[in-house]
């Protein structure tokens, strides 16, 4: 199989700490590279879509995933108008236990404050066609937490998304990018299609 580029993002804006620099893209920037997936040639499919056409031998001949972890609220406003017009797909990883709430779990001072989407963000986006994933309840290092904490962390964020939603929830992304043969165990137990 050729290999599929995936662009992950984070947060789509024009402010940002220099901390966090370098997890943000300024909007203009981000609507570039949306530019590009389109001069290329590319087929854009959610994490989910790719999953499922890839069991069904029916992959396009050029295939990009575009990804969001955390669901800031920049994604709005930010991101969503350039995926919009350029007609890309894309899936948005939520942490769930913050939807509504604050970005609490950055060690930057200046951006624990950031605000994350809400429910009616994440309807909205999700009636628009972007796919909302699981990205843990609420950003923890899961390689590293005890058992007692692991499972709630992964079932629960599925269980709340889906509730909040009325859809299933398939894809999950690791917070940090941190996982283990014993998380990605917990996440297949916990019925995710993909992670």
């Amino acid at each position: 199989m050729t290999p599929v580029p995936i662009l992950l993002y984070h947060s789509v804006g024009t402010t940002t700490s220099e901390d966090y620099a370098p997890w943000c893209i300024a909007p203009d920037r981000f609507d570039e590279h949306l530019q590009v997936i389109n001069e290329l040639g590319f087929t854009t499919l959610t994490v989910s879509e790719f999953v499922d056409r890839r069991a069904e031998r029916r992959l396009p001949d050029k295939v990009c995933l575009v990804t969001f972890d955390d669901g800031r609220a920049d994604f709005l406003d930010g991101a969503m108008p350039a995926l919009e017009r350029r007609d890309i797909r894309a899936t948005m990883y939520m942490v769930s236990g913050l939807v509504g709430g604050r970005s609490t779990w950055l060690p930057m001072p200046d951006e624990r404050e950031e605000p994350m989407l809400g429910w009616r963000d994440l309807r909205e986006i999700d009636a628009a066609g972007v796919e909302i994933g699981a990205h843990s309840d609420t950003h923890i290092e899961l390689d590293i937490a005890r058992s007692a904490r692991l499972t709630p962390e992964i079932t629960e964020s599925r269980q709340r998304l889906s509730d909040g939603l009325g859809t299933a929830i398939r894809s999950f992304a690791y917070p940090h990018g941190y996982h283990s043969p014993r998380v990605i165990s917990a996440v297949r137990e916990a019925g995710y299609d993909s992670a």
